[in-house]
């Protein structure tokens, strides 16, 4: 994953946000988007998309760039948000 250090900032205030709001799981879809989730049940290969509990949309985004990269549909698990925020936090002060 590249993102400057302005992104990495504009992420781990998107994760906090998430967080903060009982976000546990950001997941993508198979048609690009991604999705965070409170509760993650399974991978819908169907369907295109995970089975999540009160999912919303976090790419696209508000900001112009893409904060998460390094989600794919091809992920075996969704990224945890707080394990993520803490990796993103450590990067940023490195």
């Amino acid at each position: 994953m590249s993102l400057t250090t302005e992104q990495m900032k504009h992420r781990i205030v998107l994760l906090q946000k998430l967080y903060s709001d009982g976000y546990r799981y950001i997941a993508a879809t198979s048609t690009g988007g991604a999705l965070a989730g409170k509760e993650v049940t399974r991978k819908a290969t169907f369907f295109g998309v995970w089975s999540m509990t009160e999912a919303i949309i976090v790419r696209p985004t508000l900001f112009e760039e893409d904060l998460f990269p390094d989600v794919k549909w091809e992920d075996e698990e969704p990224l945890n948000i707080e394990i993520e925020l803490e990796k993103s936090k450590r990067s940023v002060s490195e």
